[in-house]
């Protein structure tokens, strides 16, 4: 008979564990480059800001 607490698959090597890390820190550092490389540019651009629009002659 089954019992529910038992686990059903047991990687006693570990070797899914260290797999899904090397995944999901590969991701994180690939998304923290990006996040600066967008902050970097954005801090160095020398465009000015386009000109907000104007509500001049609407009522509200």
């Amino acid at each position: 008979m089954h019992h529910p607490a038992e686990p059903v698959f047991v990687d006693s090597s570990g070797r899914r564990r260290r797999t899904f890390r090397r995944a999901v820190l590969t991701i994180s550092l690939v998304l923290v480059c990006l996040g600066v490389f967008l902050a970097a540019a954005m801090l160095n651009s020398r465009a000015p800001a386009p000109p907000l629009p104007t509500t001049a002659g609407v009522n509200s």
